[in-house]
């Protein structure tokens, strides 16, 4: 498994490969500085090609390179209506992933899970009263009431 951040420099590699086939005028969209963190911190010796006979959805590609590309294309080239849809669905998955996780850790299921796998027995305990006992215990009382 690869480092996050060996990751994250490769992609920035690959974003800017897809960006340089932007013309000019649409490149003006995207902030410079943001243009720069991704030229500084991108992984020279990663070699990516595009292949120009494929579409990009088909694209081999990194998926930290999609999600940057998504948030590229949303913050910067998406219309009112294409933002919406999109921050609706980024939403939506969210709340899909957070209640996943609620599922999975509840921690009342998982005491449950827990105290289903104890068996717990309980078992009545007789009492036996001794003879002797009950004697000595009568004889005391006799002397407490005469006391």
């Amino acid at each position: 498994m690869e480092n996050i951040n060996v990751r994250i420099s490769k992609s920035y590699k690959e974003v800017l490969t897809y960006l340089s086939l932007l013309p000019p005028t649409e490149l003006k969209k995207i902030p410079p500085e943001k243009l720069e963190i991704y030229a500084k911190y991108m992984d020279d010796s990663y070699d990516y090609k595009i292949d120009s006979s494929r579409p990009m959805q088909s694209q081999k590609m990194m998926e930290e390179t999609k999600a940057i590309l998504s948030n590229i294309f949303r913050d910067y080239f998406a219309n009112d209506y294409q933002k919406q849809r999109i921050l609706a669905k980024e939403k939506s998955d969210l709340q899909k992933i957070e209640q996943i996780k609620k599922e999975k850790y509840d921690s009342y299921k998982i005491l449950e899970k827990r105290n289903k796998n104890k068996v717990i027995k309980k078992e009545l305990v007789a009492y036996k009263h001794s003879y002797l006992k009950e004697i000595i215990n009568k004889i005391k009382r006799i002397f407490k009431n005469k006391n």
